[in-house]
């Protein structure tokens, strides 16, 4: 069932940049290796639960409320927003004091709301996924192991910047990129709810 088609695409779009992904890093700077790698469970939580209610219910959802999709991306636009602040005001004082860490209701919570979920439910994962449960675990089960090698790259880079020799990759600088790469993802998000008319 699981192809290599496949294992190269979720695979692609896992090492993407993206908001579990900023989040992954800058939690490998401010927190070392060792604990951040604490954190991988809840984004493979995150992950298997948004895109189970995904692939399981968006027909379903989305025959009773059509309008569902353009919720869920403006939620998680205002969320992305909302943690690009964050990320942002702790920034000034990030090189004293570890302010502003990233927590796992954090990361739990951005990756409910990735938009990556809803692509690899509906574009991604092979129909046979959701048919039936031994689909749906061998099909999760590799998703998860490569979730997996993804957060540890991401950690990894994030956690490499604390070495003294890239004295010059500062917690700040990190945590002010990745408000701005949260802030491009929440405007992209919003951008893509608007209606066609106003875009003409």
């Amino acid at each position: 069932m699981v192809s290599w088609w496949f294992i190269g695409l979720v695979s692609g779009i896992l090492f993407t940049p993206g908001p579990t992904n900023t989040l992954l890093a800058t939690a490998g700077l401010q927190r070392g290796w060792g604990q951040a790698l604490r954190l991988i469970p809840f984004e493979l939580l995150g992950y298997v639960v948004a895109i189970s209610v995904w692939g399981y219910g968006m027909a379903q959802l989305t025959a009773w409320l059509p309008q569902l999709p353009t919720v869920m991306k403006t939620i998680s636009a205002l969320y992305l927003a909302f943690l690009a602040m964050r990320l942002w005001q702790h920034a000034q004082a990030a090189d004293q004091v570890l302010t502003g860490r990233i927590s796992a209701k954090t990361l739990l919570v951005a990756t409910l709301l990735n938009p990556k979920a809803l692509l690899f439910a509906t574009a991604v994962f092979p129909a046979a996924t959701w048919q039936s449960w031994a689909g749906y675990v061998t099909v999760v089960g590799e998703f998860a192991l490569m979730v997996a090698v993804a957060a540890v790259c991401w950690i990894a880079l994030g956690a490499s910047m604390r070495q003294p020799q890239h004295p010059w990759l500062k917690q700040a600088h990190l945590q002010r990129v990745a408000a701005c790469v949260l802030s491009a993802f929440a405007l992209a998000l919003l951008w893509s709810v608007l209606p066609a008319d106003l875009l003409v």
